[in-house]
């Protein structure tokens, strides 16, 4: 990707399992992977916001990419 690009995923809270270590659920061990390929890699940089609403807890992530 071009620098200045931006990189969104969607729905990576999980209701808060994404912070459980122990989970075996497929989805929580994806985003909890994608979370750690972004924030090792230094041509990223990258946040993580949680949102609440009607629907429960969950949230999105952001990263550009650095020139």
């Amino acid at each position: 990707m071009r620098p200045g690009s931006l990189i969104i995923a969607d729905n990576i809270i999980r209701e808060g399992e994404v912070l459980n270590e122990a989970s075996s659920d497929e989805r929580v061990l994806g985003i909890q992977h994608y979370l750690q390929k972004i924030a090792s890699n230094p041509k990223l940089e990258s946040v993580a916001i949680s949102t609440i609403g009607i629907k429960g807890i969950d949230g999105f992530s952001l990263s550009i990419v650095l020139g």
